[in-house]
């Protein structure tokens, strides 16, 4: 997920809240449908302060959360967040709810299973 934006120190505790190009909408449908709580981490992590930190879908639908308040590092516009085993079951079921188009997929994938992939007869 690529980060967009997040806000300001808040009064009483310093935390934040990033907006992502997916939400339950899109790819994140498995939160509502199947009750997963996803877990994602910053592509580049570091060791370093982290703060409360809730993570918001594109739209303005207060239902639009993928996580609530979990520690992580202060990130930067730009900078993106991973969460693992995304894909087939959720992109299918991925709508364009409020005029927000489905994001484009990125494969990732080992050279490991790349190389034993590439060398299969069956390929």
């Amino acid at each position: 997920m690529k980060l967009y934006k997040f806000s300001a120190e808040d009064v009483d505790h310093r935390g934040f809240m990033y907006y992502v190009n997916d939400g339950v909408y899109g790819s994140f449908n498995c939160i509502l449908f199947d009750h997963v709580d996803p877990v994602g981490a910053p592509l580049f992590d570091e060791i370093v302060e982290e703060y409360p930190s809730t993570i918001w879908g594109p739209t303005c639908d207060s239902l639009d959360k993928i996580e609530d308040q979990k520690m992580m590092r202060m990130m930067s516009v730009g900078e993106w967040i991973v969460y693992q085993n995304m894909g087939a079951y959720t992109c299918s079921a991925s709508t364009t709810f409020n005029g927000f188009q489905r994001p484009n997929a990125v494969y990732v994938i080992s050279r490991k299973n790349w190389a034993r992939i590439s060398s299969s007869p069956i390929v």
